[in-house]
């Protein structure tokens, strides 16, 4: 994919048809995909994750929502063109 667009991952198809590998070596190994990736915890903390939102203002409101529902974490995903971004 050219490297303006990665940002913005890959079709649906092909995560759905990876996940799809991943389940079926589970089942064959008799483990949990996650132990298969080397897991060494049974537990990990949530984080909430931003839609591209135009303005700063925005991500502190959203952020501030996240936080009123208990998220401790956030994970941004600036637009393209914000400074110090590369398109």
């Amino acid at each position: 994919m050219a490297p303006s667009l990665r940002r913005y991952g890959q079709l649906s198809y092909a995560a759905a048809v990876d996940n799809c590998c991943w389940d079926i070596l589970g089942k064959a190994a008799g483990l949990p995909v996650y132990r298969i990736l080397g897991a060494y915890r049974d537990r990990v903390r949530a984080y909430a994750s931003s839609q591209h939102l135009a303005t700063v203002e925005a991500f502190v409101a959203d952020v501030k929502h996240a936080m009123s529902d208990g998220f401790t974490a956030y994970k941004i995903h600036p637009p393209s063109g914000m400074a110090g971004g590369h398109d």
